[in-house]
């Protein structure tokens, strides 16, 4: 019996769609087989074409200037570029001053979470380079919001006790 409803409900569909419209709906006439249950149909709606919501982090890179309580942040240490990208389909990455990183990520209007961090094992042996390292890490793993203006980003983490600042680019390349 339930082999039987499904077909129905395969051809009604089939039926539905064959004139290629797809924005009305077609009328179907009404049939019941006794003692069968109603079949439903589950939609989920889509927002039409070119108004899916925005993600403004999408498609732009950054460089960590300083991060740390707000209005006490510590800046970067000198001759480490530490960097973040953000990929359309929630993909971020980037360098942590020592190894490559990437993680997903979920931004919504200002609100963003990061997935787990997975990065590379290069030894950061330069003073400092570690633990500066270890705290950006921690940083994005607790983002919990964020401010973009043109060029500036900030990502609040620590329930928004403290920031990560960067700048709008990646560091010039070094000759």
């Amino acid at each position: 019996m339930a082999g039987l409803i499904f077909i129905l409900v395969l051809l009604l569909l089939v039926a539905c769609t064959a004139d290629g419209d797809t924005d009305t709906a077609t009328a179907v006439p009404e049939t019941s087989i006794p003692g069968a249950a109603e079949p439903t149909i589950e939609t989920t709606a889509v927002p039409p074409a070119g108004e899916e919501m925005a993600n403004p982090l999408a498609n732009t890179e950054w460089t960590l200037t300083s991060f740390g309580p707000v209005g006490q942040e510590t800046a970067v240490l000198d001759n480490t570029d530490i960097t973040l990208v953000f990929a359309p389909e929630g993909q971020a990455g980037g360098s942590s001053g020592c190894n490559s990183f990437s993680a997903e990520y979920t931004a919504e209007d200002t609100s963003l979470q990061m997935g787990e961090i997975i990065s590379t094992l290069v030894a950061c042996t330069d003073s400092g380079v570690a633990d500066q390292e270890a705290a950006y890490f921690d940083a994005l793993r607790a983002a919990i919001g964020f401010e973009l203006t043109d060029d500036q980003l900030m990502i609040f983490y620590d329930n928004g006790q403290s920031v990560l600042n960067f700048t709008r680019g990646m560091p010039a390349a070094e000759e």
